[in-house]
């Protein structure tokens, strides 16, 4: 075939030596119906024999002490290893770690670097009125969270993390009150010795937990008259007046005057 296509000429043979083949092409270079192989391989001249093969595999050197802890406070630190020695082409590769860590908060202690932090908490929430809806007598609530934990001796937080109160606002508390005394009553005798009383009344009842009224309400006095044992007293009428007005201011004119 390539004898009968002018056009084509093979090129001089080159190739791997470590193979131990060489490869010679040809090319178009013009078109043409061509068929058959572009490629031919063939043997190298003059290579020496192959060896066998004797492994050696790939070793690490120990690992080396571990570093200064991490400077950003993680609590870490590293240490390294690299390889001893390479592995050939028929030799095990070596498989493992270059870089180790470790965490080990008693060799690098977070708060060697970190100074004390207090727990913070954040702003109260709105208030939940979702049971208001339903129930004007039922409790409203709010409530917050952590922001930071207590560190290294910081003080912990001891407020409420949650509040509650009425749906309703709460209404003033109001305490039970009395009116002043009124005026005394007639003494209930007209001679030697009676009682007169006077009252007064509630003004207002307590309501929401106010102080209930404890006074009294009623009090009773010795009133003194004349003596009954001066004798009998006789009626005495006025003199006569005009009309009936001046009738009755006659009759009530004296009131320890006794009746006719």
């Amino acid at each position: 075939m390539r004898s009968s296509i002018p056009p084509l000429f093979w090129s001089l043979f080159a190739g791997s030596q470590a193979q131990g083949d060489t490869v010679g092409y040809w090319k178009v270079e013009s078109a043409s119906d061509c068929s058959g192989v572009q490629t031919e391989v063939g043997q190298c001249p003059e290579l020496p024999e192959c060896e066998e093969c004797i492994p050696i595999d790939c070793v690490f050197n120990d690992w080396a002490a571990y570093g200064a802890c991490d400077s950003r406070c993680t609590g870490l630190r590293e240490r390294h290893r690299t390889t001893k020695q390479a592995n050939n082409e028929c030799g095990k590769p070596c498989l493992g770690d270059l870089t180790e860590t470790s965490n080990n908060s008693a060799v690098c202690p977070r708060e060697a670097c970190e100074g004390k932090v207090d727990c913070t908490l954040s702003e109260w929430s709105i208030w939940d009125t979702t049971d208001c809806d339903v129930n004007s007598h039922a409790q409203q609530k709010r409530t917050r969270d952590f922001m930071t934990n207590a560190k290294n001796g910081g003080k912990a937080c001891a407020s409420a993390m949650q509040e509650t109160q009425p749906c309703s606002p709460p209404e003033d508390q109001l305490d039970c009150q009395v009116a002043t005394w009124g005026q005394w009553t007639s003494c209930s005798k007209t001679c030697d010795i009676g009682f007169k009383s006077r009252t007064r009344k509630v003004t207002r009842e307590a309501s929401n937990n106010g102080k209930p009224c404890t006074n009294i309400l009623e009090q009773l006095a010795n009133c003194t008259m004349t003596s009954c044992s001066s004798g009998p007293v006789n009626c005495l009428l006025s003199e006569w007046g005009h009309g009936m007005d001046a009738m009755a201011r006659a009759h009530f004119n004296d009131s320890t005057t006794a009746k006719c």
